[in-house]
């Protein structure tokens, strides 16, 4: 009896050994690394397009990957391509129906056909590059135009981490800014990145002026706004100077006016397209501004004081809204007739009426930090500083999605390539952006 036990007790761990090895097949849906599917399958919405990519492995009997489609219309899923190679990682689907669903499935191939379970996602097309500066990963992010994965992130180039960015739809070019004092310009469509600006103090805000493709660039440590293009050259007016941290710029679109927020100097400024003072204005303790560019109004959130302001263009306090704990991030929808506001305190983001009124109140965004407007749909474009994520909302008040694993994020511009001037060719539209 006890050698029958003992006999037991050593084939116990060789069965359980047979076991482990069988499922240590990547097509066996027991596999505990894979699930029997391809693993890191994400769908990566572009314009008119989606980027499909995975991680490969390498197993006996693999012969490659093979990707299906449900489209719009379709009532099952249909091949999109022929068996891959095992060493495929990545396949394009262009021409697509920008803002429809199109859900796609991976599988393994083996000889005698497909092999496991497939690895699903889903993505919507559509026009949107959203830009996320995440200065607690130190990197530069790309969300799919859905939002619903990151679709590229990386450090900028010289080494500084990114706090705040603006981008010119009218060319595609990303201005980033941090506390290292450069200044980056990334051109997605060539992959290039240029620093310029170099020598400036600590660089807390940036806003693009359209029409000219410059950046006002704000300089907390000289105390100035440095005008700047592309290049690296100087705009005119070049500089702007005798400023109290500024931390805090927006241009009136209508007549490139420049509004200024002095953090600590209790004060928020006009400018006008050539470099004029037009008003001076005491708000204290200011953290942002938004321009109306229907009724040139600015809107001024205050975080220590938790109020909003809404200043006339001559320099008069028009309001002051106190519904709010914390009051950062705000944005104007000058079509929608509605402001936009990040409540970080509160872990809220609220929709205000011009006249003050509360539209609705988005609850569950931890720390919401700044906000980016879609013009063309309405939605807004959160970050979650404390959640490490970014949140679309949509114009009724509900949290579409979210994407998150980010360090940090704070900054966010959104890039409407239905803007350009002509379009992207559509090649360039779908491309990887390095």
């Amino acid at each position: 009896m006890r050698r029958l036990t003992a006999l037991l007790t050593l084939a116990l761990p060789l069965l359980a050994g047979c076991s482990t090895r069988a499922h240590l097949n990547p097509f066996d849906p027991a596999n505990p690394a894979t699930g029997g599917q391809p693993a890191g399958f994400q769908a990566l919405a572009g314009d008119q397009s989606v980027r499909l990519r995975w991680q490969t492995v390498s197993a006996p009997g693999l012969l490659g990957y093979q990707v299906f489609r449900l489209a719009p219309g379709d009532t099952a899923f249909r091949p999109l391509t022929v068996v891959l190679p095992p060493t495929t990682s990545s396949q394009a689907d262009f021409g697509l129906l920008n803002g429809a669903e199109h859900r796609y499935r991976l599988y393994f191939v083996i000889e005698n056909g497909l092999a496991g379970r497939p690895a699903e996602d889903v993505a919507t097309p559509g026009p949107l590059r959203p830009w996320v500066a995440d200065p607690g990963a130190g990197r530069l992010v790309r969300l799919s135009a859905d939002g619903r994965h990151v679709a590229e992130s990386f450090p900028p180039a010289g080494g500084a981490s990114p706090v705040a960015l603006d981008v010119n739809p009218a060319d595609g070019r990303v201005w980033v800014v941090g506390p290292g004092g450069d200044v980056l310009v990334y051109e997605p469509g060539l992959g290039r990145s240029t620093v310029i600006g170099q020598g400036l103090g600590t660089l807390t805000c940036v806003v693009v002026d359209r029409p000219d493709s410059s950046a006002w660039v704000a300089d907390v440590t000289n105390g100035r706004l440095v005008h700047l293009r592309p290049s690296g050259q100087s705009a005119d007016p070049p500089v702007l100077s005798g400023l109290e941290y500024p931390g805090s710029l927006a241009l009136d679109r209508s007549n490139r006016s420049l509004w200024v927020v002095e953090q600590d100097g209790d004060r928020v400024r006009r400018y006008t397209a050539g470099g004029a003072l037009a008003a001076t204005i005491v708000v204290s303790k200011p953290s942002r501004v938004a321009v109306d560019p229907v009724t040139h109004e600015a809107w001024v959130s205050s975080l220590l004081l938790g109020r909003i302001v809404r200043l006339s263009p001559g320099g008069s306090v028009l309001d002051t809204i106190t519904a709010c704990a914390g009051p950062i991030g705000i944005a104007v929808d000058a079509t929608r007739r509605r402001i936009w506001v990040a409540d970080a305190a509160a872990d809220r983001v609220v929709a205000f009426s011009p006249d003050g009124t509360v539209q609705f109140v988005i609850t569950g965004q931890a720390e919401a930090r700044e906000i980016a407007l879609d013009e063309a749909t309405g939605e807004a474009w959160v970050t979650l500083a404390a959640a490490g994520a970014v949140a679309r909302l949509s114009p009724a008040g509900v949290e579409i999605l979210r994407t998150g694993g980010l360090g940090g994020p704070w900054g966010i511009a959104l890039d409407d390539l239905s803007a350009r001037t002509p379009p992207l060719p559509r090649n360039e539209a779908g491309a990887a952006l390095r």
